[in-house]
């Protein structure tokens, strides 16, 4: 099927726009979470909107975009978080065979297990079960289920309302979880991410108390703080990713720092500093405010471990180095106009994702890197990109012909 995009001057001069998803079309709605994915060799990003819809655009090189869109949740929900299995197999075979598991938590505390298979060019619901209490304030920057994450048969999910539930795919014909654990007021407010442990029945989360915690059958215990903290101010914590395999786990607050532990002793190593010359802008997303590092991400390349990556409201992002807690690269140009929040880092390329719906993919082996493939998500207004039936009368320099499957 082809798709008219219209580049049109009084589009992209028209900032008022907001997202467009396939199922609000009539009514603008905005997209409130994005996670980025890199393959071996394909790239892609999963959105979710304000109406309950939820978009994905995948990509291989010298193959068109693919875009899938479609209805996740009912009328009035919206999504509030994506989590996506460690290890994705996208593009790490054939295109055509590729696909990617995936979690979804919505502002009616509802987790809804999808499947993203490239090669139909479709997402798949495979079960869905309520997590946690709805939020009865609508303009909370966080609701419902506001933070999932999973890993084969187990999945960890976090609430507004401070809980953390862990759980176990049913066995048999019957899809869906079962409750494990549920910890009540785990923390004192929302909870912000969570990570799925290293073994079963294990996991990691943290919330807008600005504490990480670690939940396991037989202890739980909160996390140690950094030597140079201070201790009386607890930032809000924005985001986290474990990496398992060297039993490392990082996240990063609204105070601009990205911290990390050594989980196999219980130590904290190291922060970096993303350091931010402008001010917060209020109104982006679902939060009020957006503030400090909002994506962090290991280089899931096994020869890679002392390389990190951060990325800002601002719409700047670092490269850092473990050994020396330092930034290794030349100030790099600015792409983004708004928060990125979801970056994901492999060998040496770095894609990064904004809430304009601007995906920006980088090789970070030149000193002063710049972008090396730009997509706008189809369906985004503020990206310079709006629908238009093919024929419609339009100046054709200012449009191109996209495929999408």
């Amino acid at each position: 099927m082809w798709t008219h995009l219209c580049n049109q001057e009084s589009v992209l001069q028209d900032k008022s726009r907001r997202h467009l998803s396939a199922y609000g079309v009539g009514q603008p709605t905005r997209c409130t979470t994005i996670k980025a994915i890199l393959g071996y060799d394909g790239a892609a990003a999963i959105c979710g909107f304000d109406n309950g819809s939820i978009g994905a655009s995948v990509w291989f090189p010298g193959l068109p975009v693919a875009t899938i869109t479609r209805p996740c949740s009912i009328s009035g929900e919206q999504i509030s978080a994506i989590g996506l299995e460690r290890d994705s197999r996208l593009g790490d075979s054939e295109a055509s065979s590729a696909s990617t598991r995936f979690l979804i938590g919505t502002s009616a505390g509802i987790n809804v297990e999808w499947m993203l298979d490239v090669a139909y060019g479709i997402t798949t619901p495979y079960c869905q079960w309520q997590a946690h209490a709805p939020s009865p304030n609508e303009s909370a920057d966080y609701r419902g289920a506001c933070a999932v994450d999973l890993q084969e048969n187990s999945f960890v999910s976090g609430g507004s309302d401070g809980s953390v539930c862990l759980w176990e795919a049913k066995e048999g014909d019957d899809p869906g979880a079962s409750l494990v654990r549920r910890i009540d007021a785990a923390h004192g407010g929302a909870v912000t991410c969570v990570a799925d442990g290293v073994s079963a029945r294990q996991a990691f989360s943290a919330g807008e108390d600005g504490v990480t915690r670690f939940w396991d059958q037989k202890v739980d215990h909160e996390l140690p703080s950094h030597g140079k903290d201070a201790r009386a101010k607890h930032w809000p914590i924005t985001c986290m990713q474990l990496d398992y395999r060297n039993l490392r786990l990082l996240n990063a607050a609204e105070d601009c720092y990205v911290r990390m532990w050594d989980i196999s002793v219980g130590q904290a190593t190291r922060r970096f500093l993303h350091e931010s010359s402008q001010i917060p802008k209020p109104g982006l997303g679902r939060r009020s405010a957006w503030k400090g590092v909002q994506a962090v991400a290991f280089n899931s390349a096994d020869d890679a471990l002392t390389q990190l990556a951060s990325t800002s409201w601002d719409g700047t992002w670092r490269v850092w180095d473990v050994r020396t807690a330092k930034d290794g690269l030349s100030p790099v140009q600015k792409e983004h106009e708004t928060p990125i929040i979801s970056v994901a880092f492999r060998r040496e390329r770095l894609l990064t994702a904004s809430l304009d719906g601007l995906l920006v993919q980088w090789d970070v082996r030149m000193l002063s890197p710049k972008p090396l493939e730009k997509v706008h998500m189809i369906g985004f207004g503020l990206a310079g990109r709006v629908r238009k039936k093919r024929g419609d009368n339009c100046d054709p320099a200012c449009c191109d012909m996209s495929q999408a499957d």
